[in-house]
């Protein structure tokens, strides 16, 4: 008798757990819809490449339901190396725009945006509360 009930501890507490990480998860995806649907100039999004690689997108210019964007030209294998990349653009986004951007930005709308969070392209944003418009060199 007592196995059974130690057993059914034991479920019970796997069963909080999943319970637990579906709705963490829940939370994270509602707070990146949050964010990239409502997209702010400075933000950064994390990238999947199709490759299997990962690079960022920052947020340069929003008006009315365009948003434009330039990715940044380097391109990772992991997401340690990517969470590394976001550093590097926060420190020098103001000292050095030249080469850490495309040259050329990209147009996209404000659903497209969405659409790339829920095809698990964009896998994660970044909004930076002191960003300061910067210049496209």
């Amino acid at each position: 008798m007592r196995y059974l009930i130690d057993y059914k501890i034991i479920l019970l507490k796997i069963a909080v757990l999943v319970l637990l990480a579906m709705c963490l998860t829940s939370c994270q995806d509602k707070s990146l819809l949050t964010i990239v649907s409502d997209p702010a100039e400075g933000d950064l999004y994390e990238v999947a490449i199709d490759s299997g690689k990962f690079t960022i997108y920052r947020v340069f210019d929003v008006t009315g339901d365009e948003v434009l964007i330039y990715s940044q030209n380097r391109y990772v294998d992991t997401q340690a190396e990517l969470q590394q990349m976001i550093n590097d653009d926060i420190e020098n986004i103001y000292l050095d725009k030249r080469g850490l951007y495309s040259l050329y930005s990209k147009s996209i709308t404000k659903e497209d945006l969405v659409t790339l969070v829920k095809e698990e392209t964009i896998l994660k944003a970044h909004r930076t509360r002191e960003y300061k418009k910067g210049e496209k060199d």
